[in-house]
């Protein structure tokens, strides 16, 4: 059964993710494939004037990367150049949406978190239902992984390294108040009013680009050899190596990939991530740590 349908309103194309074989959406190989092919349909469909994507299952949008698929990865059996080749998929399928000639806005319906979120931020505009459950972040460092989805490289241009490059390193998941104010969504809309709300925007954005695709772009606060955001990154890979010791390689990767891909154009940023990803999934540290605080952690909790 497809995890993603599409229906036609107003001449906007509401794409409901819904895998029924989960509880929780999750950004799987499948789902990914799912999205290549009806971004390809979207785009020929003279009638089809925008895309809003959202979640069929109440309270969750998409909540990240299948961590079963990621724990494969690790296992050793899939080459470093192999492991590039799927992150890199992965980003070409985000890139083409967030290219597309038709505005695409992400309603996000409730938690968007992980991978949810770097789908969410490959978006052209983004706005989440008011309510307890609705939450945004990137959380893969609690698990001593980083971003794989172009996480590290769409959220500094979005909000500024300052802001971002703390968020990614704790983790944090924040309220969508929170997640407003500091500029990770657009909009709040009541759950009622969200579609409508993504509909309206798009009425009025036909031309919509992201910001790093707009000559002369910079992000707030600066790229990435402007004086505050040498300043932010060199202290904070002092900070971390002060608290660390040089134990944690994904904070080190997060740092990296941040520093490395804002000296360049979106997609050459996006394979510098692939690259750190696939080192970091292929060393020991990261699956020690996904194994003992999420498998183990979850069937502790579970008795």
């Amino acid at each position: 059964m497809a995890i993603l349908t599409s229906r036609v309103e107003d001449g906007v194309a509401i794409v409901t993710w819904d895998d029924t074989a989960r509880p929780v959406n999750l950004l799987t190989g499948a789902a990914i494939a799912e999205l290549e092919t009806l971004l390809t349909e979207l785009a020929s469909d003279d009638a089809v004037t925008g895309i809003v994507l959202t979640s069929g299952k109440p309270g969750t949008f998409v909540v990240g990367g299948d961590l079963d698929q990621i724990q494969g990865l690790m296992s050793g059996a899939t080459s470093g150049p192999e492991l590039v080749a799927k992150t890199a998929w992965v980003h070409s399928v985000l890139r083409r949406l967030e290219t597309s000639e038709k505005p695409v806005v992400a309603a996000l319906n409730g938690m968007a978190i992980g991978g949810g979120y770097e789908l969410a931020l490959a978006c052209h505009y983004r706005v989440i239902a008011q309510g307890r459950a609705s939450k945004v972040g990137l959380p893969e460092a609690q698990m001593g992984l980083m971003p794989g989805a172009g996480g590290t490289q769409r959220l500094p241009r979005l909000i500024g390294v300052e802001k971002a490059i703390g968020l990614i390193l704790e983790g944090k998941q924040l309220d969508a108040t929170a997640a407003f104010k500091l500029g990770l969504v657009d909009a709040i809309a009541q759950p009622d009013e969200l579609l409508d709300s993504a509909k309206a925007w798009i009425e009025h954005n036909a031309g919509a680009k992201q910001p790093w695709d707009r000559r002369g772009f910079e992000p707030p606060g600066g790229g990435a050899t402007a004086p505050r955001t040498l300043q932010v990154l060199m202290g904070t890979n002092a900070m971390v190596h002060g608290k660390t010791y040089g134990n944690f390689p994904h904070a080190k990767a997060i740092i990296a990939a941040i520093h490395d891909g804002l000296r360049l154009p979106i997609e050459r940023g996006c394979r510098i991530e692939s690259r750190q990803f696939a080192q970091l999934i292929a060393g020991p540290v990261a699956k020690g740590m996904l194994r003992t605080l999420y498998f183990n952690m979850t069937a502790a909790q579970k008795g």
